[in-house]
C-alpha cells in the first residue's frame, strides 16, 4: 500500500514564535534555528520545553525562557508526530521511517526505550485519561495504543484507511483518528479500544486538533478542489445501543480489505451491544452510496436485542457497476420510529469490473428547526417516497439556535415517483416535525 504524506506542521528550516500584542495583531518574536525540515512539535509544559521533529532523526528541545536549543536528540528514521505525556514527563516520537515509537524523557532528553508499533507510524496523541499514546500506522488502516505504564502496545485498532491525523477529547476520552483515503474522521472510545463511530467528513482529511473550550474537533480538508476545514461537534450524547467493527465480507463472512467486482455479494457486517438492562427493538439499516452521494441501495433487517445482549448483524449488497461507494449504517429504534440508538457507522467500498454508471440527479435543500433548540449537534434524516417507501437517510449539522440546512441528492434507483417526499427528523432521541419537498417528475428528475 502506497503511504501518503502526512503534511508537516512546519515546513520551514526555522521555528518562528509569536507574541499576541493585541487582540487583533501577532508579531513574530524570535526564529530559532533548528535541523533539517522540522515537522512536528510538542511542548512539555512539565519543563517549559518545545520537542521538534526534524527530517535528519533527530528531535530540537527548544527552552521556552530564552527561546534557544538546548539539546539534540537523535531517534529514528523520518521522525513525524510527537506528544508529551504530561503523567510521565515523557515525549512520544513517531518514528514513520523505522516502523518504531522513541520515548524521550524529560529529565534527561534522551531516548531510553523504543516500541515498535505498525507500518509507517506517523501521528501520535496522549491519553491523559488512561496514560495511553495512541499511534496512527499511515501505511495501514489501524492504530496502535502503547501503555505508559509498561511502554508496550496493548492493543490495535482497525480503523479508515492511511490514518493522517490523530487527536485525543479529553472531555469524552475518546480519540478521533483522520482517514486519508476513506475520508473519514474514527471515534474510538477509551473504555473499550474499539470504534464507537465514523463520520463522514471532506475529501483527503488530514490533520486533526481538538478545541476543550466548545468541545469540537477541527479537520483539515486537504482536497485540491475543495480545500476546508471541518468541524465536528463531540455534544451528541450518549447512545442506548454500542456499535462497533464495521466491516465488509464476503458471503461466508471473510473479511475483504480489497476492492470487490460487479456481480460479487458483499456483507455490511456490525457489532452492537444493548447497553440497557431492558430488551431494545432495532433495524439495522444499510445506506449504499455512490461518489455523487446518490443512495443507489437501501435495506433494513429488525429485531430486538435483550437486555445486555452482543450481537452481530449484517446486511448483503450486490453491486451492478464499478466506482466507489459509501456503506452508511444507522441503528434505529424502527423505521417508523426512527430514533438513532447508536453513532452512525461508514466503510468504503471500492467495485471494480464491468461498467460505471451515471445517474440523472436533482439537489434539494431540506431546512428545519429542531424544537426546543440545543447547542448544537446532528440531526437524522429520513426520506420518504410517495408510497411511503424510505428511500434516502442523510445527516444534518444542527447550528446553536437549533436550525439546520442539508442538501438531498434526489435521483438514482429509488426515486420512482413524482409527488410529495416527507422528511422524518431526529434529534437528540427525539423526533421533529416532519418536513417535506416535491418531485414533478422522475425522468429527467426533478425536485424543489
Amino acid at each position: 500500500m502506497k503511504k501518503i504524506l502526512i503534511l508537516p506542521v512546519f515546513a520551514i528550516f526555522i521555528i518562528c514564535l509569536f507574541f499576541a500584542q493585541s487582540a487583533s495583531a501577532l508579531s513574530v518574536v524570535a526564529t530559532i534555528g533548528v535541523g533539517s525540515t522540522p515537522r512536528f512539535a510538542a511542548y512539555d509544559s512539565g519543563k517549559g520545553e518545545i520537542f521538534v521533529t526534524q527530517d535528519d532523526g533527530t528531535v530540537s528541545v527548544i527552552r521556552d525562557s530564552d527561546n534557544t536549543v538546548v539539546a539534540t536528540t537523535p531517534v529514528g528514521s523520518q521522525p513525524l508526530g510527537v506528544a508529551y505525556d504530561s503523567g510521565k514527563g515523557e515525549i512520544f516520537v513517531a518514528n514513520e521511517g523505522a516502523g518504531f515509537v522513541s520515548v524521550i524523557s524529560d529529565s534527561t532528553n534522551a531516548v531510553f526505550t523504543t516500541i515498535p508499533v505498525g507500518s509507517f507510524p506517523s501521528t501520535v496523541a496522549y491519553d491523559s485519561g488512561k496514560g495511553r499514546i495512541f499511534v496512527a500506522n499511515n501505511n495501514g488502516a489501524d492504530v496502535s495504543v502503547i501503555s505508559d505504564a509498561t511502554n508496550t502496545v496493548i492493543a490495535t485498532i482497525p480503523v479508515g484507511v492511511i490514518p493522517s491525523g490523530i487527536a485525543y477529547d479529553s472531555e469524552k476520552r475518546e480519540t478521533f483518528v483522520a482517514s486519508a483515503v476513506a475520508d473519514t474522521v474514527s471515534v474510538i472510545s477509551d473504555a473499550t479500544n474499539a470504534v464507537v463511530a465514523t463520520i463522514p467528513v471532506g475529501i483527503s482529511p488530514a490533520g486533526i486538533a481538538y478545541d476543550s473550550g466548545k468541545g469540537e474537533l477541527f479537520v483539515a480538508i486537504t482536497s485540491a478542489g475543495q480545500p476546508s476545514v471541518a468541524v465536528i461537534s463531540d455534544t451528541e450524547p450518549a447512545r442506548d445501543v454500542t456499535a462497533s467493527n464495521l466491516r465488509i465480507a464476503d458471503s461466508f463472512g471473510n473479511i475483504i480489505t480489497g476492492a470487490v467486482h460487479t456481480g460479487q455479494q458483499i456483507q455490511v457486517v456490525l457489532d452492537l451491544k444493548n447497553n440497557q438492562n431492558t430488551d431494545q427493538p432495532i433495524a439495522y439499516l444499510v445506506q449504499i452510496q455512490n461518489e455523487d452521494k446518490i443512495t443507489v441501495n437501501l435495506s433494513w433487517i429488525t429485531g430486538t436485542l435483550t437486555a445486555g445482549q452482543s450481537s452481530t448483524l449484517g446486511q448483503s449488497w450486490t453491486p451492478s457497476y464499478s466506482g466507489s461507494y459509501s456503506a452508511q449504517v444507522f441503528v434505529l429504534q424502527s423505521i417508523d420510529n426512527p430514533v438513532l440508538l447508536s453513532h452512525p457507522m461508514m466503510e468504503k467500498v471500492l467495485v471494480k469490473g464491468g461498467k460505471h454508471h451515471d445517474y440523472d440527479s436533482s439537489a434539494v435543500i431540506v431546512s428545519g428547526t429542531v424544537n426546543p433548540p440545543f447547542h448544537k449537534g446532528v440531526a437524522t434524516l429520513l426520506i420518504f417516497d410517495p408510497n411511503n417507501n424510505l428511500i434516502n437517510v442523510a445527516r444534518a449539522d444542527v447550528a446553536s439556535d437549533g436550525t439546520f440546512s442539508k442538501t438531498i441528492k434526489a435521483g438514482g434507483p429509488l426515486f420512482t415517483v413524482a409527488g410529495t417526499y416527507t422528511v422524518k427528523v431526529e434529534f437528540r432521541g427525539a423526533l421533529q416535525n416532519n418536513l417535506s419537498f416535491s418531485c414533478s417528475s422522475v425522468s429527467p428528475i426533478s425536485c424543489s
